[in-house]
This record gives structure tokens, sequence and C-alpha cells, in this order.
């Protein structure tokens, strides 16, 4: 199972929010990133694809994680 989260910059924000994460496709997703961007002006928009099926304590023996 996978979840698309949209993350971006809202209107008069500095800062990237999540901003949905109800979207049930990577097609879906982009049609809400279209929605976000042109009808509310978010900026930035992007999606994140998390493999929910995945065992989280994968993520912690990544060597992608810079421990400091």
């Amino acid at each position: 199972m996978k979840e698309f989260a949209i993350w971006g910059i809202p209107p008069n924000k500095t800062e990237e929010d999540l901003l949905f994460t109800k979207a049930t496709s990577m097609k879906d997703a982009e049609e809400y990133v279209k929605i976000l961007t042109e009808q509310y002006g978010v900026t930035k928009a992007r999606i994140q694809v998390l493999d929910m099926s995945e065992c989280p304590s994968k993520l912690f023996k990544s060597k992608d994680i810079v421990n400091v």
C-alpha cells in the first residue's frame, strides 16, 4: 500500500507544509498538485510516495541517513 503525500509552499508562507494526504494514486496526486498550484497559488509543490508495506526499521539501517 502506498501513500501519496503532497508538500508545497502555500501563498503568503515561506516554509514548505504538508498539504494533502488523501490521493489514492500518482495520477490522482498529480491532479491535486495541478489544482493546488493553479487555483490556490501553491509553489514548489511535490509528491512524496511512501510505501506503507515496508518495515520502518529499514529506514534506520539505510546508508542514506547520516547520524549527527
